[in-house]
């Protein structure tokens, strides 16, 4: 295991925040600023000093998407062909988005050189859909199997050895519903970009909005984030959106860790007293 599962060990429970959305309605005016490392750090230090999570994360989905709302060329590049893979190919081998992403990391990781730096990813199959529906509209529906995931986690593999510099701890792979997969089985799909993270000693989680339905086998894989404790791994267990109403934060198995969404709309004062709550469980 690497820096990130060690730094998790030392502080548990460790608090992991995803204050992605509420951080910029709160401090950005709604709009993060993707496009100026310098503005990025700054904004994520504000939220840093704020909040106190004991992960810095940059995540990787939301960057990208903000990249296509000002980069429409790449957008049109991505839907010249209708191959199930291709957008996302498109998307990732571009050199200023992947320009950017870089200076964005080092410039977070300098500024946070004692807290676990972590890349946070859709994962190759939810990646390659919602690449796709970028690419050719939001009702498009391609077949996404074992050789279209296999072929995105090559090339997300790739992708991610742009970051062999910074001082990464660990990646997070994001599943939505309709990629969560079924089986241990599934997740041996994504073995590219486990093995480049192996190479490079990042932990590797997995994070889904509902329980697991089977335990995770692969040595890969270091951690799981979902609702409950997930068997296999070390667990990082969300709280509910009740939490952010009051409601007290969920049990955490031996070795795991508190996960929390701040939604975008929560009250300050209640959102921090509630991770007040969340870090007085240590």
């Amino acid at each position: 295991m690497g820096s990130l599962i060690d730094h998790l060990k030392t502080v548990a429970p460790a608090v992991w925040l995803d204050d992605t959305v509420y951080a910029e309605q709160l401090l950005a005016g709604g709009t993060t600023p993707w496009q100026d490392s310098g503005e990025y750090v700054s904004f994520r230090q504000k939220a840093a000093a704020l909040l106190n999570s004991d992960v810095i994360v940059i995540p990787v989905g939301d960057m990208t998407d903000a990249w296509l709302q000002l980069h429409s060329d790449l957008r049109a590049a991505m839907g010249e062909k209708k191959r199930t893979i291709f957008a996302l190919r498109t998307l990732i081998a571009d050199a200023g988005l992947r320009t950017q992403l870089f200076d964005l990391a080092q410039g977070l990781q300098a500024c946070f050189p004692g807290t676990p730096f972590v890349l946070s990813l859709p994962s190759p199959r939810r990646w390659v859909l919602d690449a796709y529906r970028q690419a050719h509209g939001a009702d498009s529906d391609p077949e996404i199997g074992e050789d279209e995931t296999d072929s995105a986690a090559v090339y997300i593999a790739d992708f991610l050895r742009e970051f062999a510099e910074v001082q990464i701890a660990g990646i997070l792979l994001e599943e939505s519903p309709e990629s969560t997969p079924s089986s241990a089985g599934e997740l041996e799909w994504y073995q590219p970009v486990l093995n480049v993270a192996e190479h490079y000693r990042w932990d590797v989680g997995i994070r889904q909005n509902s329980a697991f339905a089977f335990p995770i086998a692969s040595s890969s894989i270091s951690y799981a984030i979902a609702p409950g404790s997930v068997e296999g791994v070390i667990s990082g267990v969300a709280a509910t959106s009740d939490f952010w109403n009051g409601t007290a934060p969920p049990d955490v198995p031996n070795g795991g860790f508190l996960f929390a969404e701040i939604p975008a709309d929560g009250t300050p004062e209640k959102v921090l007293e509630q991770i007040d709550v969340l870090h007085s469980a240590k």
